[in-house]
This record gives C-alpha cells, structure tokens and sequence, in this order.
C-alpha cells in the first residue's frame, strides 16, 4: 500500500503552512497563527511556506528574522510593534509627495512608494540598509521551500519569489526564470509590495524596472536573458491563488518527485476569507435631477459661450483701461486679467472637452458602426438621474466582481485541488477566520471530548471582530489587532484539537506518547484562552494591556 493511503505518522512531521491574502487582517490573523504554532512546538517542523498578499507581511518578515538569527519572541514583538504603531497609508503618501526617486524607471507610484514604505519600517538588514532576497536566499534556514506568491500580468499566471533546493522551482516562472544570482539583489520590500498589490488599490508594480536595485541599476544580466522580452506588470498573489495553497502543493510533490505520495504530516492552510453571503447586493439609486444629457449639453455649450464673451468684454474693457489711465497691478489684475484668465479657461476648457468628446464618437463609430448618430441623439435624451444610477451600478458590479467573485472562484478552486486528493487525507487542516464566530456551531466531535471548554461570549466576540475588519491596510479601532491576534492564536488551537481527534480518535489514553502531549497541551490553552482570549498574547508581551473590543 503506498505512502498516500496511511495515515499521518503522528503530529512530529513535517508541516506545510499557506497564509492567504487579505490585507492587514491576514497579516495579523496569520502572526497569531504563526505565535501559537511556535507555543506548542510545532513551528520548528515548518518545512514549506507558502504566502500571498498579506500572508506575505506576515511570513517574509518572519523568514527574515530566522535569516538574522532572531528569536521567534523578537520577532512577534518587532511585527506586532510595526503594526501597530504604523500608518501605512500616512507614510506611502509622504514618500509619494517627498519628491525623491528611488527606482530606475523613475516612475512615482503609489505601489512604489509603498514598497519604500515597507522597506524603512520592516525589511532591514543587521547593518540596517535594505534587505535583500539573497538575505534569505543564503541563509541557513530549516524551511525548505518558500514561496512568497505573485501574478504576472501579461499572460495571468503565477510569479513566484521562492527558495528551494530543487532546481525545478524557478524564481519568477517558465515564461521568465530570474538566475540566482540576480535574485539575490531583490530587495525584500519590493517582493512584499508585488505579493500585496492590490487590483483597485493599486497600478502593478514593474519588473525589474519599479524595483530598487543596488545602484539604482536593473541588473544587465536581465534584460540580457532570452527569456526576456519586456518589463512584466506584477500584481497580487491573490489573483491567482488567494491561499497558497497552489503553490505549497507543487512544492511538496517536487518534494517527492512522486504524485501519489505525500511527504508532510499536515497542510494548514490558514485563511481570512469573511464568508460574507451575498456576493453582491442590489443598491439604492442615486436622487438626482432629471434633466436630459441633450439638455445639460446645451447649458455647458452656454456656459462656454458666456465664458468666451466675459473673456472678450473684459479683455476690451482692461485694454481700455490701460489706455486711458495706466495699469496699477494690483487693483486692475483682480479687476480685469484674472477674471479675463478664469473666462478664457473655462470656454477653452469646454472646447478641448468637446474635440474629445468628438474624436471618442469618430473611435466608436469604428469599433461599433450600429453607433449612428441617430443613436447619438436618442443617447440625448437620457436622464442626469438615469446616467448616474447606470454608473453607480456598474462600477459596483464591477468592484464586486474582482474583490468577491472572482476570488471566491479562485479560492473554491484552488480548494478544491486540495481536497480531492485522496493522499491528503486527514492531513490538511483549514484554519478559518470565521471558525469561532458566534454564528458557527461549536464542533460535534470536540463537544464530546469532555474536557474541551464550549467557546465562551468573549472568545466568541474576539472572534467576530477579526471577521468583520475589512480588507484594508490599517487598524481603525486599537482592539482590532489583538482581537486578531488572539483569534488566531485560539483558531490554530481549535483546528490542531479538531485535526488529532478526526485522526486518533477520541480515545485519548490510545494516543501515541507525542501526539497525546500536543493534545493536553492544546486543551490546557484552549480553556485557558476560552477563559481569557488575551492569555497567550500577555505570555509574549508581558507588562503590556491590549485593548479589547467593545
């Protein structure tokens, strides 16, 4: 009988971790994750990471800190400081506005600005200057594959930043295999913003020539390549995998070069995804008035006229002025050249709009010939109310077809490759955001376990606040990053006790020795953290007081 049909050995092997996208709230949810696999021991069988989007925060920032040698409490209290006590946004606008160009494209985007951002406050070296892959890329780290996804956005596939010992596991991907030596030289920050890049947020961020070389020099050995055509458009790993989870399984089976055989005991794939039903949600219209597009045409074109006539009378009037009494520059600019200056912009203004406007219906007719001008005229005859609300529900559709559709899509998809293999059965454990929230029943099989606390109206309420944070790159409440926290820390509890009774069995005496250890161990936190959420998080941050929810 193969490998695939046993069950797992036990709870001592080695694990593979993906941490899904979703913002601040992944990055936080994913740290408690993280926290409390360390707090049981089982961190060090951490053999494949693999992150996206806001995974990413959380799990390069914590390979970095295996690079420099760093305990894990360092680094919690190096992040969890970071998130904190930082304003993402604040500080992406000012490097924005600074005036200064750190890329060779020159170029001053928001996505570059936060990769500056990310580098100055998480990504440095022991000499403080910018961390590089080759940071992690010649470390001796006990991880054996790490992913940090991304999506390429000229063919819509995967662009993955990784370090493994298979030479299969191209950085960038087959259309584009970055040579070793030449990824060493990434900048970790610029890795981070391409993974977290967010459609709608964000403009992607282009390789190579968006990301901070040393030198400020693409590497020659870049565009030197064959497979090298032009500059690739990068953006959120979660467009094409919102878990990871893609990614963490063709690592595993270049693991075994074998595939119906598995190599990890357990495959965590820990999510923020909110479940929120339905996906879309009709909307109010707009109040508006009723006026035609026809007739609001007409009042620009009068506005514009009136604007060319004030030009022309206040033109003659200063010039008269001049003439016949001289110019004093301050009465007489207020009085005649700016308002002159204000008239003539604004019927010039409207005269440029409607060249454009022109040369837009000239470029329809070709692309569309049924767009005669009776068409246009009839187009006339709709509604400033109408037009607005026709707006407003596509843009809507459309916001919600990227940031809701498509990704639940995604990630059913992607779940559904792991669930249908059979050899990763009783392995894989799904750590939810929404596991404990207060709608969600509490697990038949843990109920029966006698000496497993029902979650209680605290824990659940942490639990409901990680669910509802939305999907942003701040904290708005102080409460929201603990809560997050500790929900993650109570959810990777909650799973792990979950996981060993469908496993072993609810008869604890039969368990194997370690597997028996890892369960009171579990359940001594569980009642614990059921008592007080916050327990774990003052074990890590002694003589702190986090704030908790409302």
């Amino acid at each position: 009988m193969s490998e695939n049909h046993q069950p797992p050995s036990g709870v001592s092997g080695p694990i593979g971790l993906a941490l899904s996208g979703g913002g601040t709230r992944a990055a936080a949810f994913h740290l408690g994750t993280l926290a409390y696999l360390d707090h049981v021991g089982l961190i060090s069988q951490l053999h494949i990471l693999s992150t996206v989007s806001g995974g990413t925060f959380t799990g390069a920032k914590y390979v970095l800190s295996l690079a420099q040698g760093k305990s894990f409490h360092q680094y919690f209290k190096e992040f969890y400081t970071a998130l904190r006590d930082t304003d993402f946004i604040k500080e992406a606008v000012s490097e924005l506005t600074d005036g200064k160009v750190h890329v060779p494209s020159k170029r001053e985007n928001p996505i570059v600005s936060v990769a500056q951002v990310y580098d100055k406050l998480l990504f440095r070296n022991k000499d403080n200057n910018s961390a590089r892959f080759g940071d992690i890329l010649d470390a001796d780290i006990p991880i054996n594959d790490i992913i940090f996804n991304t999506t390429e956005f000229v063919r819509g596939i995967n662009f993955r930043f990784q370090k493994s010992a298979d030479s299969r596991a191209k950085i960038g991907n087959y259309y584009m295999d970055i040579p070793l030596e030449v990824a060493k030289k990434i900048r970790l920050a610029d890795i981070v913003a391409a993974s977290s890049c967010i459609p709608g947020g964000f403009e992607p961020i282009i390789f190579p020539d968006d990301f901070a070389w040393p030198e400020n020099q693409v590497p020659p050995e870049i565009k030197q390549l064959a497979s090298f055509k032009d500059s690739v458009p990068i953006m959120d790993g979660g467009v094409y995998d919102n878990l990871g989870v893609n990614a963490l399984m063709l690592a595993e089976r270049r693991r075994n070069n074998d595939p119906n055989t598995t190599w990890l005991d357990m495959i965590i794939s820990s999510d923020v995804y909110q479940d929120e039903f339905p996906l879309h949600e009709c909307i109010q219209d707009i109040k508006a008035s009723r006026l035609r597009l026809g007739s609001i045409q007409w009042i620009i074109w009068g506005i514009g006229a009136a604007g060319a006539i004030s030009a022309a009378a206040l033109g003659y009037t200063g010039i008269k002025q001049f003439f016949l009494h001289g110019f004093k520059l301050f009465p007489d600019f207020f009085l005649y050249g700016f308002p002159f200056l204000l008239s003539i912009s604004v019927a010039g203004a409207i005269w440029w709009g409607h060249i454009k406007f022109e040369q837009l219906k000239t470029n329809l007719k070709k692309e569309a010939p049924q767009l005669s001008e009776a068409v246009w005229d009839r187009v006339g005859r709709i509604t400033l109310r109408q037009m607005l609300n026709i707006l407003n529900r596509r843009v809507k559709s459309l916001m919600d077809l990227t940031s809701s559709v498509f990704i639940t899509r995604i990630r059913q998809l992607v779940r559904n490759d792991l669930y249908k293999e059979k050899r990763y059965l009783k392995r894989r454990i799904s750590n939810l955001v929404y596991a404990l929230r207060p709608d969600r029943p509490f697990s038949k099989k843990l109920d029966l376990m006698q000496q497993v606390a029902k979650p209680s109206k605290r824990l659940r309420r942490v639990a409901d606040v990680a669910v509802n944070m939305p999907t942003v790159m701040w904290f708005s409440e102080s409460y929201q990053l603990p809560c997050l926290v500790a929900a993650g820390q109570a959810t990777i509890c909650y799973n792990l006790m979950l996981h060993v009774v469908r496993v072993f069995g609810n008869d604890v005496e039969a368990y194997p020795d370690d597997v028996k250890a890892l369960w009171d161990n579990l359940v001594k936190d569980w009642n614990e953290m059921v008592e007080n959420p916050y327990t774990l998080l003052h074990l890590i941050l002694p003589g702190e007081d986090p704030p908790v929810p409302k």
